[in-house]
């Protein structure tokens, strides 16, 4: 029997992702309750509540199945169908009429006790609602959900699954996470596998659901899911606004960990995650001798600077004739997680410096050779290990 609460819809189109675990099923402290006589809540929905498993597809939590029990010690309890692998959530309403409060489980069956994850058992108070109970590992196969009140209750309930960590999440498409860890509780971190498209950089964006301006960190992890770029804060504000930049190898795997983001209760803490992939130019020109030779006022070079983890040098050559010379870096696109993260750049008439400079990301450098002599003078870009990204140069006039 189902029943649609318009004012507890949590989002018309909803798609989920991951909460970061350990391992798949892990030890948790279990509880055991005693069920009412007769399991009389199986009779009553014998097809079972479908449990969603939160991916790429949309979820409306619109359809809310009825439950109840006649009161006393025991549950009455319901069968819950998943299909998916992850941590299984219900989200109760209690019904306004009830004369108490009613408790709300959720776990497995073994013919005589409703076993459900300790401390995850939630009271509901008549006509209110709660969210994300259970916490309850699952894999395909049949749960429960069970209700008990010192009184004749009825409530209504709808589930759903949170898959693991890790899913791939493709670009140009947004995956939802969901923050919750427990009833009251919320995880600290996310990872999203991802795959390069193209050698260039990537842009990632997030949205708590339930909040005007969403924040949080990102980290970019290599195929051994091990640490490239720095921690770096995102933030959509329109008065200080944040972005999240990584450079990026095609055809190579990476993951994204995203921290500290949730959204609202009411929107079980659920975030969206995106990724855009975009091309730039990749050479190696590490070296002075492989210097990569920059035209006069030619169109600006869209260099690639992906994340390894460690500095990274690249060399450039300009040809010039007038005794001015003007060079143009601009690090809109790179980004760092804090002071350390920083290009440094230096000009050199053969071996000998003339000049340098330290310019952070988001600038727009311009370079000028004065009293320069005919010739050919290099730049030296040289970007810390916690900056990555993308940069342009060019040789303006």
């Amino acid at each position: 029997m189902k029943r649609s609460f318009a004012k507890i819809v949590l989002l018309a189109a909803i798609l989920v992702m991951v909460l970061g675990c350990a391992s798949v099923f892990a030890a948790e402290e279990s509880e055991k309750a005693e069920i009412a006589g007769g399991a009389e809540g199986l009779k009553l929905n014998a097809g079972g509540i479908p449990a969603a498993t939160l991916n790429y597809s949309t979820s409306k939590f619109e359809d809310y199945y009825t439950i109840s029990t006649s009161g006393g010690d025991g549950f009455s309890i319901y069968p819950i169908e998943v299909k998916g692998t992850g941590k299984l959530y219900v989200n109760a309403e209690a019904a306004s009429t009830n004369q108490y409060g009613c408790t709300i489980v959720v776990g497995s069956y073994d013919g005589t006790y409703i076993n459900y994850t300790k401390y995850k058992d939630r009271y509901v108070s008549p006509g209110s609602t709660v969210n994300g109970i259970g916490y309850y590992d699952v894999k395909p196969g049949t749960y429960y959900v069970g209700i008990k009140s010192n009184a004749a209750a009825t409530a209504y309930v709808t589930a759903y699954v949170v898959p693991y960590n890790t899913r791939s999440l493709k670009a140009g498409k947004i995956m939802i996470a969901s923050g919750i860890k427990g009833s009251d509780d919320a995880s600290t971190s996310a990872r999203f596998k991802i795959k390069a498209t193209k050698t260039g950089y990537i842009t990632v964006g997030i949205k708590e659901y339930g909040y005007d301006t969403s924040t949080g960190y990102v980290t970019l992890l290599n195929s051994k899911k091990k640490t490239v770029s720095g921690k770096v804060y995102y933030s959509d504000s329109k008065t200080s606004p944040s972005a999240v930049v990584f450079g990026v190898k095609k055809g190579t795997t990476y993951y994204l960990k995203v921290e500290n983001a949730q959204g609202s209760y009411d929107n079980l803490y659920m975030y969206g995650v995106k990724w855009k992939n975009y091309s730039a130019t990749y050479k190696s020109n590490k070296s002075k001798k492989k210097a990569l030779t920059l035209k006069r006022k030619a169109k600006a070079k869209k260099i690639a600077r992906p994340a390894t983890g460690k500095s990274m040098t690249q060399w450039y050559k300009i040809k010039v004739s007038k005794r001015k010379a003007v060079f143009v870096v601009n690090t809109a696109k790179m980004t760092a997680d804090s002071p350390k993260g920083k290009t440094k750049i230096a000009v050199y008439r053969g071996k000998k410096k003339i000049g340098s400079t330290v310019v952070y990301p988001n600038r727009n450098y311009t370079g000028t050779i004065t009293y320069a002599r005919k010739g050919t003078y290099y730049i030296k870009v040289t970007n810390t290990a916690k900056c990555n990204g993308m940069y342009t140069i060019r040789f303006k006039s």
